[in-house]
């Protein structure tokens, strides 16, 4: 930090003028001369300015921390979406259209700002500083979907972090995102992007062309917007790391803290071996490996064709995994990322009929397809009757069972032959 030299020339001048109003005169006295009066030294001090950072942050200068994402970033990046440069904040929670490798679905393609994680219905969205209409469905919070913001015609996103409640309201908690769209863009910009993963099962494309003029002398200006991007659905098997169906569970193995044996233990081609996507039978509604109908001890399941054969639960490794076998393969359980084409559209204008009145439009319209691998319909004896979810309680008057269905259940279980309901756990994706 640089210091003034005024204010040391100021303090050597005072130290001086100190030094000889202490000297006292050696010769001898004589009348005193008249005094001339003291001479006023004191400047006007005028502001000092002292730098201490060249570093230019909007913050500085607003009641709440304000981070801004030029046009020039999202170009240099080749965003493709408003929604891309959100991602890139560390205050705001990542909506990547990605499966989180918990079972969790990917997600359904809309992709909503949330900052510092308390959900999108916290973090205000506003366009040109105003409201705008929600993309949600039903009367829950309002919400607006990064896809349908126009790059072409996007200037810059600022970002108030926290602090938008005493302003906007509750829906402003987290924060507010304001997209600020261009005012007088001219000429004619075409972008076209294309690109793909290393192992070429990933395609991504994009194609926008912004066209803009000004008239009046400048007082007004016109300008439209057309974009479309599409980027593919990927399964969790298209990956090897993925389709390994890695999970670490309970090592049954341990007795304790100082035996050597690792508490938990990596299971891979992990599957569930409660239930299947043909269905796995049951004699008792619930996870237990003896309420499994077996025939000749070796446990029973549907086939495609609607036949019972036998069923290889794998290596059982508690509820609800086994290694291998028969049983619904982890990595099917969901998608690893969704696939979603956009197409955009629109129209702003503006004129200004005097230096106080301005006359102006904003035209958009806005489609988002979102294509994912969803969780599929859960019939299983992981979950009780009451949920509705249970599993599917039969009898051999099911028209839907065949001759050899019948006389294998029966053999395998004598009740089911007098009347007696089994129970078949099954995830249907049909």
């Amino acid at each position: 930090m640089r210091k003034s030299s005024l204010g040391i020339v100021i303090g050597q001048v005072l130290a001086m003028s100190a030094a000889f109003a202490g000297l006292s005169p050696a010769f001898a006295q004589t009348a005193p001369a008249a005094t001339a009066p003291k001479a006023d030294n004191s400047a006007a001090l005028e502001e000092i300015t002292v730098t201490g950072s060249r570093i230019r942050r909007s913050a500085t200068d607003t009641p709440a921390p304000v981070l801004s994402v030029d046009q020039q970033t999202l170009t240099d990046r080749g965003y493709v979406s408003a929604a891309q440069a959100i991602n890139q904040l560390t205050s705001a929670t990542p909506q990547l259209n990605l499966a989180s490798g918990g079972g969790a679905s990917s997600g359904s393609g809309q992709q909503y700002p949330s900052l510092f994680g308390l959900g999108p219905g916290r973090t205000l969205t506003l366009v040109n500083g105003r409201r705008t209409a929600t993309t949600s469905s039903g009367l829950g919070d309002s919400q607006v979907d990064g896809n349908i913001i126009p790059t072409g015609l996007l200037e810059r996103i600022e970002v108030v972090q926290a602090g938008g409640a005493s302003v906007y309201g509750s829906d402003a908690i987290a924060g507010v995102v304001n997209y600020i769209l261009k005012k007088n863009f001219e000429g004619v910009e075409v972008d076209a992007q294309f690109g793909n993963a290393s192992r070429g099962d990933y395609l991504t494309q994009s194609l926008r062309g912004t066209f803009g003029k000004n008239f009046a002398e400048d007082r007004g200006n016109v300008a439209f917007n057309v974009e479309w991007a599409k980027t593919p659905t990927l399964e969790m098997k298209d990956r090897p790391r993925s389709n390994l169906a890695r999970i670490t569970g309970s090592n049954s193995a341990d007795t304790g803290p100082n035996d050597g044996i690792p508490s938990i233990r990596e299971i891979l081609n992990a599957h569930f071996w409660n239930f299947n996507r043909d269905g796995v039978i049951y004699n008792t509604p619930a996870p237990v490996t003896s309420f499994l109908t077996r025939l000749n001890g070796n446990a029973l399941q549907f086939s495609p064709s609607g036949d019972v054969v036998t069923y290889n639960t794998g290596t059982i490794y508690g509820v609800p995994f086994a290694e291998g076998g028969d049983g619904f393969r982890y990595s099917e359980l969901t998608g690893l990322r969704t696939g979603v084409e956009r197409f955009a559209a629109n129209a702003l204008g503006h004129y200004d009929i005097s230096d106080s009145l301005t006359l102006s439009a904003e035209l958009l319209y806005a489609k988002t397809e979102g294509v994912e691998v969803p969780q599929g319909e859960s019939h299983t004896v992981l979950n009780n009757s009451a949920s509705g979810a249970g599993p599917i309680i039969f009898t051999r008057t099911n028209p839907f069972l065949t001759a050899n269905a019948l006389a294998t259940l029966s053999a395998a279980n004598a009740n089911f032959a007098n009347g007696a309901p089994l129970w078949i756990s099954k995830y249907f994706y049909d």
